[in-house]
């Protein structure tokens, strides 16, 4: 694969390894199988997939935790045209670059279980509802309601049919607007934390982004047409 690829795959997910308050491991997921690299990063509430197919070049590997800083390392590389490939040593991970190599130790602890894609989540928690809506839209009505917070990350959603509105509170203030979106189950509600919330949608390129949850759970962000990457939001509780 070429490095600029591998580079994609640390942009779209690196930064939800940051910010958590209770992350009892620090690494970043990487494994391939079946033709399939696979990089996952959580904070344990934020969680961002990228996948890449890239064939047979370079071995299949189990899990192994890989330390931020050198996914950063190889994220400011300027070769983006260089072949990219993995190798292991005993327990280092070797990242070659055209020529050079950057090699790490691989970080002990447990990663947390987790599906590997979007298409594992969707089939092991079957989210009842969904909501296409345009990302663009989402950003702009997130950044209105935003300007009352300051201590507060609370970001409700709420989906009736066509429509999803977008509330934030702050002790006795409010602010509220309405995104169009192609909507038609049941009026629900949900509560997520918006500054990841908003970290996800500057981090996805298409134009749309497909909504999918539960009832208190877990909201995931597919972007439409899409299949490499997706993110996936633990929910806060409704008050």
């Amino acid at each position: 694969m070429k490095l600029q690829d591998f580079k994609e795959m640390i942009r779209r997910t690196l930064f939800c390894a940051s910010g958590g308050n209770t992350v009892s491991f620090r690494g970043v997921l990487l494994e391939k199988k079946k033709g399939e690299l696979v990089m996952v990063a959580t904070n344990n509430r934020l969680v961002g997939f990228a996948s890449k197919t890239v064939g047979d070049g370079f071995p299949d590997f189990d899990g192994v935790l890989v330390p931020p800083e050198a996914l950063e390392k190889i994220a400011e590389r300027k070769q983006d045209t260089a072949v990219f490939a993995i190798s292991f040593s005993g327990e280092t991970i070797n990242f070659h670059i055209a020529s050079a190599c950057i090699s790490v130790e691989a970080q002990q602890g447990a990663f947390p279980r987790l599906p590997r894609n979007g298409k594992d989540f969707l089939e092991d928690i079957f989210p009842p509802f969904w909501a296409a809506v345009n990302r663009q839209s989402l950003l702009e009505a997130l950044g209105m309601v935003s300007v009352i917070l300051e201590h507060s990350n609370r970001l409700h959603l709420a989906f009736s049919e066509g429509t999803v509105t977008l509330r934030t509170f702050e002790e006795e203030d409010s602010a509220a607007t309405e995104v169009p979106c192609d909507y038609a189950g049941e009026s629900v509600e949900i509560a997520v934390n918006m500054q990841y919330f908003t970290q996800m949608l500057e981090h996805i390129d298409e134009k749309c982004v497909d909504l999918r949850f539960d009832s208190g759970k877990t909201l995931a962000v597919l972007p439409l047409q899409r299949e490499d990457y997706h993110f996936f939001l633990a929910q806060m509780k409704l008050d």
